[in-house]
């Protein structure tokens, strides 16, 4: 098992599929992405303690990375409760897609 190339997947996805669901038409096409992203930051998570417990990576190390991805794991939480709710509040009305309605992208990616 390689980790380091399957945690550099993980990590290229979260980018990857927030930005593409920025285009989607609606809040839930929107909200699938952005689903897909925080699973990727899970399997980080995951593969994160794999390292530590395989001794790749010591305690401060884990630790260290952990509490700012930690931070990541939050917003992506949060962005999918914020994209539920106006979905949810769009049910059954129709309207046609404006750049006013799309939600804000607004999560950091940056170290």
């Amino acid at each position: 098992m390689n980790l380091v190339s399957q945690l550099r997947r993980a990590a290229t996805s979260i980018p990857l599929n927030v930005a593409e669901g920025s285009g989607c038409i609606s809040f839930r096409s929107f909200l699938n992405f952005v689903c897909f992203a925080y699973r990727s930051a899970l399997e980080i998570d995951a593969a994160l303690k794999l390292c530590k417990d395989l001794g790749y990576i010591d305690d401060k190390q884990h630790d260290a990375v952990h509490d700012k991805f930690d931070g990541l794991v939050r917003q992506l939480y949060g962005y999918m409760k914020y994209l539920e709710r106006k979905a949810d509040e769009r049910k059954g009305v129709r309207q046609t897609w404006t750049g006013e309605d799309r939600a804000p992208v607004a999560i950091g990616f940056s170290s």
